[in-house]
């Protein structure tokens, strides 16, 4: 585990995520979007498929892309700048 000392002055890296779909593949069962941890899916009643809700953040746990049967979503980690990480007890 580290320690105060360990983690002072080290750089952080961090992540944002986005959601594929490949709609040809998707037969709008709703797994994925019951699995969501974010809930940022849901069926397009209009199509009778999946769709990411506008402007949700995907917090990257895949469980959609886990359990999806028919492989119609996937999950992309796209890196973020790096950032100082503030030493604990020091302000914002």
């Amino acid at each position: 585990m580290p320690t105060e000392q360990d983690t002072v002055g080290k750089k952080k890296k961090k992540y944002s995520y986005k959601v594929h779909l490949i709609p040809k593949n998707c037969k709008g069962c709703g797994i994925c979007v019951e699995f969501c941890a974010a809930k940022i899916l849901a069926i397009d009643e209009s199509k009778g498929i999946v769709k990411v809700i506008p402007d949700a953040k995907c917090t990257g746990c895949m469980l959609c892309d886990l359990r999806c049967p028919d492989f119609a979503i996937q999950i992309e980690r796209i890196p973020a700048k790096e950032t100082d990480e503030a030493p604990p007890g020091s302000p914002a």
